[in-house]
């Protein structure tokens, strides 16, 4: 019988003691970034084989730099401890590992700084995506996504002059509103926004 373990506070805990409070920054704001690892079971073998270990863990790092989540582990000491959860889980099928790096903290606040950080990895049956006896349904989109050293073209927003007069505001609305093809908006809802 299988019983799910998870690395949670430095420390290798039953799934169901690995718990984060409701007010955890990262449940609040999203401040967290993780990989999702697949082990494949061979029955042949009576073995799991992790797919591609090391580079996941070196995206998931890569990830930590960008959201300032500090995280002071090596690829040795995460492939040990992934090993160690798998074998100790004892799923004897296919697997889902989810190592996930967050901001800690229990504060209110949107910010990268001044927050503890935590690491966790849990382990959970995952059989396959699709059905291979149906196999899948599959085209080329045209839709091509953007660079990710891109920012999407945006046409900056003509901003009105400020004048005193309520029907000079409005026609400053008026002819950038139609550079942009959008409804014309009235002075009153001018006044509303400002």
């Amino acid at each position: 019988m299988a019983t799910p373990y998870a690395y949670f506070k430095r420390e290798i805990v039953p799934l169901s003691d690995a718990k984060i409070g409701v007010m955890t920054h990262a449940f609040n704001y999203g401040t967290a970034v993780f990989e999702g690892v697949r082990g494949n079971w061979n029955e042949d073998e009576g073995q799991i084989y992790v797919f591609r270990m090391k580079e996941h863990y070196d995206r998931l790092r890569r990830s930590c730099r960008i959201m300032r989540i500090d995280f002071p582990y090596e690829n040795e000491e995460l492939s040990s401890i992934t090993t160690q959860l798998v074998e100790m889980s004892g799923y004897r099928e296919d697997v889902y590992i989810r190592p996930l790096a967050y901001k800690s903290s229990e504060l209110l606040g949107v910010r990268l700084h001044d927050l503890d950080d935590d690491f966790l990895i849990f382990v959970a049956p995952f059989g396959p995506y699709l059905d291979i006896e149906k196999g899948a349904r599959c085209c080329t989109s045209s839709w091509r996504r953007v660079e990710d050293t891109g920012i999407t073209p945006t046409r900056p927003w003509p901003r009105p002059r400020r004048t005193s007069t309520a029907s000079t505001r409005r026609s400053c609305l008026t002819s950038a509103a139609m550079s942009r093809k959008v409804p014309v908006r009235t002075s009153s809802w001018y006044r509303a926004i400002r």
